[in-house]
């Protein structure tokens, strides 16, 4: 796998699970043994997705998807 198909498997990744946690979430009835889980994201327990300071795992997540991003297209051109 070349680093350009990383990169966008490295982006697939990154949506999916953003889109999987978003809906765990926002889900009425989970099963028992994750009702702890979402009540921890609920309730703002877990500093690596809500934080004051917005420095979450999303935005580091997302920096390091964009220095991807940079690394692998600039990269190609100097081939």
């Amino acid at each position: 796998m070349d680093n350009k198909q990383k990169f966008f498997v490295h982006l697939i990744t990154f949506i999916v699970g953003h889109i999987v946690l978003n809906i765990f979430i926002r889900l009425e009835k989970v099963p028992k043994s994750l009702e702890n889980i979402q009540h921890i994201f609920k309730s703002n327990k877990i500093w690596v997705y809500f934080s004051e300071v917005n420095i979450t795992i999303i935005v580091i997540w997302l920096v390091i998807l964009i220095i991807d991003f940079f690394f692998v297209f600039l990269n190609q051109k100097k081939r």
